[in-house]
């Protein structure tokens, strides 16, 4: 659906001249990408408007667009299936969000993003098959991978000590989401090379 939206938009902006015909790759995924955060932002501010953490769940989509962009982790085969992960992933980190404003998971929170922040801190970044990194680009996702981790990681240990929830709870899942796609990745990229 998206990707569909890129190639029309790409050649629509062809056929009136902006671009040539060997930057038509390039612009899909660029619109793809675009469109992609658009929809997701969207579909964020609707669930947490909806169980009422929308603050939260703008600050959960900015830190986990941060890291996810530059540390990669599990995609999926198809672009349906992929928006119904991360759409039922983003739903469920906002109902732990909501349900942590009730109840008292600080230390459970705090402990497994501690513990995500190191996986991703090991394994980042994942390139894919269909789009592998170079050397150079790998070096370059990963630094930029540490400092989005250590300037989220900080805030969360900040944030911990200073009880201001409605940056801890969000920052945490955050980080414990992108851990469980690198290390759900790094199955998928190992059981693949297995079979």
């Amino acid at each position: 659906m998206l990707n569909k939206l890129g190639k029309q938009i790409t050649d629509v902006i062809i056929q009136k001249g902006y671009i040539g015909e060997d930057e038509r790759e390039l612009y899909e995924y660029g619109f793809f990408i675009v469109s992609s955060k658009i929809v997701y932002l969207l579909i964020t501010s609707v669930f947490g408007l909806i169980l009422n953490v929308w603050i939260e769940s703008l600050i959960f989509f900015i830190a986990f667009d941060l890291v996810r962009k530059y540390a990669g982790g599990y995609h999926a085969a198809t672009e349906l299936r992929c928006a119904a992960i991360t759409t039922g992933a983003i739903f469920i980190s906002l109902c732990i969000i909501k349900i942590s404003n009730t109840y008292d998971f600080h230390l459970l929170l705090f402990i497994l993003s501690l513990c995500f922040s190191l996986v991703i801190f090991l394994f980042a970044p994942m390139d894919i098959p269909e789009k592998p990194l170079s050397f150079a680009e790998k070096k370059r996702f990963r630094n930029k991978t540490w400092i989005y981790l250590a300037l989220i990681t900080a805030s969360i240990i900040f944030t911990y000590v200073t009880s201001v929830n409605c940056l801890f709870y969000p920052c945490c899942m955050a980080l414990i989401l992108e851990g469980i796609l690198l290390l759900a990745g790094k199955i998928k990229a190992l059981a693949s090379k297995t079979f």
